[in-house]
């Protein structure tokens, strides 16, 4: 294994301190347009029973956001996809023609067969999904077991989402087989893909901005997703005059494409004010 230096070392934080300063630069001058810090949900102070109210509203298909199935079927169409937790099956229980409809009921703490309560449950006449909203509160005793006993009584087709960022644990689903081969686990970057995919297609913009807001919170703040992945961040830089300068005197390695995004965004403005070209 190759030793590093101290030169390397010294290099290597050379390279990150400049990067820090561009990326400083470019929040400087894009902030007002980006507000990338901007979350007013966290102004609200959500718990998990509020996370759940704020879901179950969205995919009740009676709900006055007015988009009927529109978050429904995003949600089923990606649950239904997903693989069991159990080892011993890959297949996804519910059958591919497997939809909710606008006569769902959607519930919050609906009580299971033992003392529990399930965070979200939405059923029909013979179909459930059940939603165990797990942010990031620990498993309970038997408690995935519990209410796929009571859904395994009530349904013909029936699936114990776990929406958390990691597995459900056996203390929680007690290693039932029946049990493992009906419950998927949905990140919560994942739940907030699924409400942004239908939140575009939404015709209200103020559900469509309220939607995007809390799917923006479900990724970055429970998720802990980067509010800028490191191709924005980049692409930012590049057109920035100031951080493109600020790398080229940096570090000679990068200074011919530095100088290069240079040319070519002064070239661009150059276009746009005078309508010419720069030689």
């Amino acid at each position: 294994m190759p030793i590093t230096t101290n030169i390397e070392v010294q290099n290597l934080l050379k390279e990150i301190a400049v990067y820090l300063n561009a990326k400083k630069l470019v929040k400087s001058n894009y902030e007002s347009r980006l507000a990338d810090d901007f979350s007013p949900i966290e102004l609200l102070s959500l718990n998990e029973p509020d996370i759940s109210k704020v879901l179950a509203y969205l995919l009740d298909p009676k709900a006055s956001h007015a988009q009927g199935t529109l978050f429904l079927d995003e949600f089923c169409n990606t649950v239904r996809k997903l693989s069991p937790i159990s080892e011993a099956s890959e297949s996804n229980p519910l059958p591919e023609s497997f939809r909710l409809t606008s006569d769902t009921m959607v519930s919050t703490e609906v009580a299971d067969s033992k003392s529990g309560r399930m965070d979200i449950l939405l059923w029909d006449s013979k179909n459930a999904l059940c939603i165990e909203n797990k942010p990031w509160a620990s498993d309970q005793d038997k408690q995935l077991f519990r209410y796929g006993e009571t859904l395994q009584q009530g349904f013909q087709n029936w699936l114990l989402v776990y929406l958390s960022d990691h597995e459900p644990t056996e203390y929680s689903t007690y290693k039932d087989e029946e049990i493992l081969k009906h419950t998927v686990q949905l990140s919560f970057s994942l739940m907030g893909t699924i409400l942004l995919v239908a939140a575009h297609k939404a015709q209200a913009l103020n559900v469509r901005y309220f939607v995007e807001i809390f799917a923006k919170y479900l990724k970055q703040n429970i998720a802990g997703e980067p509010k800028m992945t490191d191709d924005q961040i980049e692409q930012l830089i590049k057109e920035n005059i100031n951080s493109a300068k600020v790398i080229s005197e940096a570090y000679e390695k990068l200074s011919k494409n530095s100088w290069n995004n240079f040319c070519a965004v002064l070239e661009g403005q150059c276009q746009q004010k005078y309508k010419g070209s720069v030689v």
